[in-house]
């Protein structure tokens, strides 16, 4: 058929209907007029309705994802003040003021010849060399990629005599494993530092148990020496002026908390990765310890990850918040990194590296993520309502 015969046809039809219609009663035409006014309406208002609906879902939608999103900063809002007000408080406590001044007593004592003088000892002589090599460095190396190449795990053992003692009897000799080291009550030398270990250390670890921190420790603010710790990591006894940590996180918390003039003084620094706890990211909070009028030290908690991850993913409870199948809240922070595990990690890990690995996240990310089986510090979110919220806090700094 061709295209004279198609539109000859159009023709016909057009002519045979306005001929049928000419020929139909009045009544006829009326009724058929009206029918084809009123399903015409109905066919306007059904779209208009469904444009409605569609628009009231979707109302509806973004303010349940808004109430949760806010009901979640302001738990962590809560939780910030939380920590804010137990940090202060324990600082003030007369258990802390005491035992600060106890650990003090008894670090000086080590390094006043108490104990045997490992200054001309070489560490590779002791215990502390293994634990270094086969525990610490062993456990650290796969979370660092290329970082440790040109490093030996001598390269972390501290130089302070005092620091090697006590970490040789405190983490090399003692008989729990890593991760375990703070059930460990009494060094077994019967010296000062062990009468006060053994005082104060159960009822720290029972504060920290209590409250979910990661470790608690006790620093010096004129020598920067980390005179107690819960958990005993290799930063235990080494100073945070000259140390191998000197130049962490941890150091810069310390470093405000120590030039603070009143005791509700409190620093938070921002998660980032920490050797001693193996390249994790780590994240810690601070308040000076006053005795009256004298700053005597400064108290410092190291952030639990679990509980912020807890209060973002609500206990892995997502759809039971109102997000469904795919929904989660997250942290982000100024370098548009998350803070807390990614729920697609958590739910599907095995997609989520392939879906990361098909938008381009750089491989060396990625082998970070496996290792640590974590999104936090690592997983970059760039987001138009983070840009925005960015811009806008830059705009208020330099406003």
């Amino acid at each position: 058929m061709t295209k004279l015969d198609v539109e000859e046809l159009t023709r016909a039809r057009r002519f045979w209907l306005a001929v049928t219609f000419a020929n139909l009663k009045i009544g006829t035409k009326i009724m058929t007029i009206l029918v084809l006014v009123a399903a015409s309406s109905v066919g306007v208002f059904g779209y208009l309705d469904y444009r409605a609906a569609r628009e009231t879902l979707r109302v509806e939608s973004f303010s349940k994802l808004t109430a949760v999103r806010e009901m979640k900063a302001q738990q962590i809002e809560d939780y910030f003040e939380t920590i804010n007000g137990q940090v202060i408080t324990f600082s003030e406590s007369r258990t802390v003021i005491e035992a600060m001044r106890g650990f003090k007593r008894a670090f000086a004592a080590l390094e006043a010849g108490a104990m045997v003088d490992h200054g001309t000892t070489d560490p590779a002589d002791s215990g502390l060399i293994a634990y270094y090599r086969d525990e610490f460095f062993a456990r650290l190396k796969p979370n660092t990629i290329d970082e440790l190449e040109a490093l030996r795990p001598e390269d972390f053992i501290p130089r302070a005599a005092r620091a090697r003692h006590l970490q040789e009897h405190y983490i090399a000799e003692n008989p729990n494993p890593t991760g375990q080291k703070h059930k460990l009550d009494d060094g077994g030398e019967g010296s000062a530092y062990d009468a006060a270990h053994r005082i104060y250390h159960p009822i720290i670890r029972s504060f920290l148990e209590r409250f979910g921190y990661y470790d608690i420790f006790l620093v010096d603010p004129d020598t920067g020496d980390i005179v107690y710790s819960v958990f005993k990591e290799v930063d235990f006894a080494t100073s945070l002026l000259s140390g191998p940590y000197k130049d962490t996180n941890f150091a810069r918390t310390f470093l405000a908390a120590r030039n603070a003039r009143e005791g509700e003084f409190v620093r938070l620094v921002d998660f980032e990765p920490y050797y001693p706890s193996y390249n994790a990211p780590a994240s810690f909070i601070a308040s000076p310890i006053f005795d009256g009028g004298e700053k005597i030290g400064v108290l410092v908690f190291q952030m639990p990850i679990e509980r912020i991850n807890n209060i973002m993913t609500s206990h892995q409870a997502w759809r039971d918040v109102g997000l469904g199948e795919s929904g989660e809240t997250y942290i982000v922070g100024g370098d548009f990194l998350m803070r807390n595990q990614s729920r697609f990690l958590i739910e599907d890990r095995e997609n989520y590296i392939a879906m990361i690995r098909s938008i381009g996240v750089p491989e060396e990310t990625i082998r970070r993520i496996e290792a640590f089986d974590s999104s936090i510090g690592l997983q970059r979110v760039e987001t138009l309502g983070n840009l925005n919220l960015c811009s806008l806090r830059s705009r208020r700094r330099t406003g």
